[in-house]
């Protein structure tokens, strides 16, 4: 069995890796790890593109310890060159961005979230949580254990699909606030605390 000083941290690819404490503060468990290469595509969940977001988002696991990596697109993970604006793919994706502000399609997203999303996802975490596990023998236990890590993967799929939108909206609170009132932002960001339990 190897010991924690056998263990070497190569990063999964070229350029710059972070260590991802915001999420994982600490290495995830087998559990986790099972499933985790369904999460890890995770990229195309968050909707970078149709948002016009002009980068990437990788992630991936080194001994437990997840990582990831932004990269802007257009240009070779790693390299040295800067993103041109006159790249098509660069352009394509700012194009996007526009018709996104333009559109102000994260309203369709709230309502999608109000509406359908968030009753489905307290249903279903509901009934979860309601099973008396005492009452389990043990296949019954493993059926229940399966069905938390399903789904376990589909609120990590909803959580990200909603990232950017949810960045968006926050992002135009305060562009617009700090028109209005000449205020730093870091003045305005105390209009959020508390609005919910993780910001409290």
């Amino acid at each position: 069995m190897s010991s924690r000083s056998d263990l070497v941290f190569n990063p999964p690819g070229p350029g710059t890796w972070m260590v991802d404490t915001q999420h994982y503060p600490n290495p995830v468990s087998l559990f986790k790890r099972d499933y985790e290469p369904q999460t890890r595509s995770f990229t195309n969940g968050l909707r970078l593109a149709e948002y016009g977001v002009p980068s990437t988002l990788i992630a991936e696991s080194i001994h437990g310890f997840m990582y990831n990596q932004r990269a802007p697109i257009g240009v070779a993970i790693g390299s040295d060159k800067q993103q041109e604006i006159t790249n098509p793919v660069v352009a394509e994706r700012l194009k996007k961005g526009q018709h996104a502000y333009n559109e102000k399609i994260w309203l369709k997203d709230l309502e999608l979230w109000d509406h359908d999303v968030k009753p489905d996802s307290i249903r279903r975490n509901l009934a979860l949580a309601s099973v008396d596990l005492d009452a389990l023998d043990h296949d019954g236990m493993v059926s229940h254990i399966s069905r938390c890590r399903d789904n376990s993967i589909e609120m990590i799929r909803r959580h990200h699909r909603f990232s950017v939108p949810s960045v968006v909206a926050g992002g135009l609170l305060f562009l617009d606030t700090v028109e209005w009132t000449g205020l730093d932002v870091t003045e305005l960001v105390d209009l959020l605390n508390g609005a919910s339990l993780i910001s409290s």
